[in-house]
């Protein structure tokens, strides 16, 4: 958990200690929640329209979250920036798409918790005026580094080691208590084939592939891309991950070479810790992954 964020879960510790109920052997590393409510209307942008006027946050009352002596607008800043990517992380990628834009407009959003829902902590998105004034690119670049929502996260999710010797079933979680939400995810899967190709873009610029673009190719069920991650992989087959990535779409499709195999019983099996089962990297299990998801690819995508 991020130091910053401990005072802001301190008084849901208590709660979840004492839940009850077996851990979910299947957690998913970037699972969405709910899409948050609108924030609260910026009445300087020209595409919000008529409206009454916002209600702003009572300075006598404790912003959300807010530390002993913070404003409601330090709190802001300081959630927002938290659930936001950064370039400091290698295993990240940036897109650069109005970047300067995305990042002014994060710093500029007013956190808030009117959601009822107590599950979610905290409601960390543009409004949907300040999100429709970005460009498609800039709405990439937004969904790709920052996550909508904060939620309560009792057990934290068990790392993952040594990840150069090895080849695990799911991606790292990168996010923490934050995730996309379903506005984010529908963005993704709307206009997938504008999605890929910003992607692909960034990563011909950069050289590798972040897993917050990883993560996007599954949920989206990219299997066209593909030949793409295979030839960026062979290029440089330092992040493993992206073998991970081919095997989670053939799991997600079904593939039967791969479901009847020895490595899908062993990471996705009822009885496997899919969080943290992996295989040995070696040549050969690189090399096999490679050619199923090649046969995959020719017998289902490509027909």
């Amino acid at each position: 958990m991020k130091p910053l964020l401990f005072l802001l879960l301190l008084p849901f510790l208590s709660a979840c200690s004492n839940a009850s109920g077996n851990k979910d052997k299947k957690a998913d590393s970037a699972k969405a929640a709910p899409s948050p409510a609108e924030a609260p209307a910026n009445p300087t942008s020209a595409k919000d329209g008529p409206s009454s006027t916002p209600t702003q946050p009572d300075s006598t009352m404790p912003a959300p979250g807010a530390w002993p002596g913070e404003s409601h607008a330090q709190t802001s800043l300081r959630i927002a920036m938290e659930s936001t990517l950064t370039s400091g992380d290698i295993s990240i990628s940036i897109p650069p798409f109005g970047l300067d834009n995305v990042m002014a407009a994060i710093r500029q959003m007013q956190v808030a918790n009117d959601s009822g829902d107590a599950d979610i902590e905290f409601k960390i998105a543009l409004s949907n005026g300040a999100y429709n004034a970005l460009s498609f690119d800039e709405k990439f670049t937004y969904n790709m580094i920052h996550a909508e929502y904060e939620s309560q996260m009792c057990d934290a999710l068990p790392e993952h080691k040594d990840e150069g010797n090895r080849i695990y079933g799911q991606t790292v979680n990168y996010f923490g208590e934050f995730g996309w939400s379903e506005r984010q995810l529908s963005f993704f899967k709307d206009n997938r084939d504008s999605v890929e190709q910003l992607i692909k873009a960034t990563i011909n610029q950069q050289g590798k592939i972040g897993m917050n673009f990883l993560d996007v190719i599954k949920d989206i069920n990219a299997t066209d891309m593909i030949p793409f991650l295979i030839n960026a992989y062979r290029k440089d087959n330092s992040n493993h991950y992206v073998l991970t990535t081919l095997m989670l779409l053939m799991n997600e499709n079904n593939y039967p070479e791969f479901m009847q195999s020895t490595s899908h019983k062993k990471l996705y099996d009822d009885d496997a810790e899919t969080y943290t089962a992996f295989l040995i990297y070696n040549k050969a299990n690189e090399d096999l992954i490679i050619r199923r998801a090649t046969n995959f690819y020719h017998d289902t995508v490509r027909n």
